[in-house]
């Protein structure tokens, strides 16, 4: 398995240069749906919630131990 599909970049990122240079499409059903800011938030709060939760299994941490 490669290793390097795992490894967190540090590196900060625009959306602009996340989208770079990738095409993405959008199925027909879905091209008259609108976000609100209600689904936007709920979005965010997902993926970062998913980010956790994989952060913290990869990386637990040890109370009492010192931390970068």
């Amino acid at each position: 398995m490669n290793t390097a599909s795992r490894e967190i970049d540090g590196k900060g990122r625009t959306v602009r240069e996340l989208l770079a240079g990738r095409k993405y499409s959008i199925g027909y059903y879905q091209r008259e749906y609108k976000w609100q800011p209600k689904q936007v938030k709920e979005l965010l709060e997902d993926l970062a919630a998913k980010f956790l939760d994989s952060h913290d299994k990869a990386y637990p941490v040890v109370p009492g131990s010192s931390h970068i």
